[in-house]
């Protein structure tokens, strides 16, 4: 037993709320699992976008990436 830390990067629909199986919801789901089998769960984010897209307002930044925050550790709960 001990601290823990699991990535995931992949491609497909987020941030779809319509979508049982977007990649934001099934995180949701995820974390109120691990909570529910007993684990702390301390922090969960989603960072969104392609590596191309990412940026500071420069160029190759479309506005689309970012990170959702999941679980916040002081609140614990769960955020969109």
């Amino acid at each position: 037993m001990g601290n823990f830390h699991i990535s995931i990067e992949g491609l497909g629909a987020h941030h779809n709320d319509a979508n049982p199986n977007d990649a934001n919801r099934m995180a949701h789901r995820f974390v109120n699992e691990l909570r529910r089998a007993g684990h702390r769960v301390s922090r969960a984010t989603i960072t969104h976008g392609g590596a191309d897209r990412l940026g500071d307002g420069e160029t190759g930044d479309d506005g689309r990436s970012g990170t959702t925050q999941i679980v916040e550790r002081e609140a614990g709960n769960t955020t969109s």
